[in-house]
């Protein structure tokens, strides 16, 4: 039998129960794909009184969209956009033979309405615990000038206020703890054997240090993820891709500012319904709103991170669920050959063709500056090219030439 995660055990099958206090938050820490949401519909969900008790919590729209599709988890409401009059909801709302699934947001505008809401629940599960501490943090682009309820910041509050009233058991889960630290409640890290749970391997880890370079060079023929913060890189790396022959497909949140296409919300929904990339796509772009809420399965080449935060990396690599051939991270320091395109091999370039060539390649120091001129030609020339420094009509250039 091949060795790895086939040979190690499910989170299920090491988690015991009896660890479990209330007065803590009860925090589960273990490897993205070790089976969490297994064993809190299976295992954790079964201390509830009924399965109408016991509430499931998620970061996301996505990652809830995703988990409702297991037949035991159920939706009250859509989401909290949707349902932000409500303000309250008899408990038979519930189906008694289903587990609640919502959003911390969610979560946080039942409280606002209903203070103490959360004593209805005899268990409340929060899945990727860690950000129930850094969405609070998080600004709403789409409201910019009316001053919004912090209904993330809500449901932070009211989970503390569970653990400290010691009625409700309190249950968190993550690959990526270190956020959790600035929680405002006692927490309990359950004891469990790490070594024994099943993980996902990446076979091999390449440092680069140009997205566009990397994205330029990637062998033709290889399906992969690329992960990056902001909606405007990813349209970036879009075209890139476009340009390099590939076929990519971006997906950000539903709530953004800039409307995602008919295109796009095709493929977001294939990929929570399928766990799959959809098959005419080679490339899959996404950010922080499918960071710890999607699954990817199928195969898979490569992921890139464009991120230097390690749990950052961590989940965006956890959205595929099997071994890895390549994961892509991004190091500023590291030596990265320059690809130079082929617009400016032979040709003029004066001042305002440089600032568009460093723009292309997109090469930063250390502090994340855009690499000083001199620094860049250096490394272009060490990639392999001849420069050719003249003027022209009283005007320096450059011409690039391949070797």
């Amino acid at each position: 039998m091949k060795p790895g995660i086939y040979l190690e055990e499910a989170l299920k099958d090491v988690l015991r129960t009896s660890n479990f206090v209330h007065g803590m938050f009860n925090l589960i820490v273990a490897p993205c794909g070790s089976g969490k949401t297994t064993a809190a519909i299976n295992v954790i969900s079964k201390l509830a009184s009924s399965p109408r008790t016991a509430l499931m919590l998620i970061d996301t729209r996505n990652g809830v969209e995703r988990l409702a599709q297991e037949k035991v988890l159920t939706t009250p409401y859509a989401f909290y956009e949707e349902s932000i009059q409500q303000t309250w909801f008899p408990s038979d709302e519930f189906d008694p033979t289903q587990i609640v699934v919502t959003t911390y947001a969610q979560f946080g505008v039942w409280e606002y309405h209903n203070p103490g809401f959360h004593s209805f629940f005899d268990v409340i599960i929060c899945d990727e615990a860690h950000n129930m501490v850094k969405f609070p943090n998080f600004k709403d682009k789409k409201k910019k000038t009316t001053p919004q309820i912090n209904y993330a910041a809500i449901a932070r509050d009211a989970l503390c206020r569970g653990v400290w009233e010691c009625n409700t058991l309190i249950v968190g889960m993550t690959a990526t703890p270190k956020a959790l630290a600035k929680l405002n409640c006692n927490i309990y890290r359950i004891p469990i054997d790490e070594s024994k749970l099943r993980r996902y391997e990446s076979k091999e880890i390449i440092s680069y240090r140009s997205l566009p370079q990397l994205l330029r060079q990637l062998p033709a023929g290889k399906r992969g993820a690329l992960y990056i913060t902001h909606v405007r890189q990813m349209e970036r790396c879009e075209q890139i891709a476009i340009e390099a022959g590939m076929k990519p497909i971006c997906a950000w949140s539903l709530n953004h500012e800039k409307s995602m296409t008919q295109e796009q919300l095709a493929a977001r929904d294939y990929i929570l319904t399928n766990e799959r990339v959809p098959p005419q796509y080679d490339l899959f772009i996404f950010n922080k709103s499918c960071e710890t809420s999607i699954n990817l399965r199928g195969h898979l080449d490569y992921i890139i991170v464009h991120s230097r935060e390690e749990d950052t990396r961590t989940q965006a690599r956890g959205r595929y669920r099997d071994d890895l051939d390549v994961l892509y991270v991004y190091e500023p320091d590291v030596e990265q050959d320059i690809v130079v395109p082929d617009d400016f091999l032979d040709v003029y370039i004066y001042k305002e063709d440089k600032t568009k060539l460093r723009a292309q390649i997109d090469m930063k120091d250390a502090k994340g500056h855009p690499k000083p001129y001199n620094q860049l030609f250096m490394l272009v020339e060490a990639s392999g090219y001849q420069l050719e420094h003249g003027r022209k009509n009283n005007r320096p250039y450059i011409i690039i030439r391949e070797l």
